[in-house]
């Protein structure tokens, strides 16, 4: 058994990192399953392009962003007590949350 690969992440009682990072990749697998239906929906209907379809591409990309940035704040904290980070770790740690949230409110 000792070629088995570690896992991902591993969860531990002060670290909940593993749970963002679920959630995180969840939410970017769903996201793309959503817009492939709505794509082949709109292909077997025939419609044209329009706005809304434009706007949801654009919500799109930025859902993805939002996921992507809390999936790369794991690293700098996110999941972890704030007691157990360095200063570096937690000035890295609220500006992927900063950002995050901003992407989050843009989509």
């Amino acid at each position: 058994m000792s070629n088995q690969l570690p896992p991902f992440h591993a969860f531990k009682p002060d670290d909940q990192s593993p749970i963002v990072v679920i959630v995180a990749l969840n939410f970017i697998v769903i996201s793309l399953l959503v817009t492939f239906i709505r794509a082949v929906i709109a292909f077997q209907r025939r419609l044209d392009f329009q706005l809304d379809d434009a706007a949801f591409g654009v919500s799109l990309v930025f859902a993805i962003a939002t996921s992507s940035t809390f999936y790369r704040a794991v690293p700098a904290g996110l999941g972890r007590h704030q007691d157990t980070l360095k200063d570096g770790e937690v000035a890295t740690y609220f500006k992927a949350r900063d950002n995050g949230d901003l992407c989050s409110l843009i989509s």
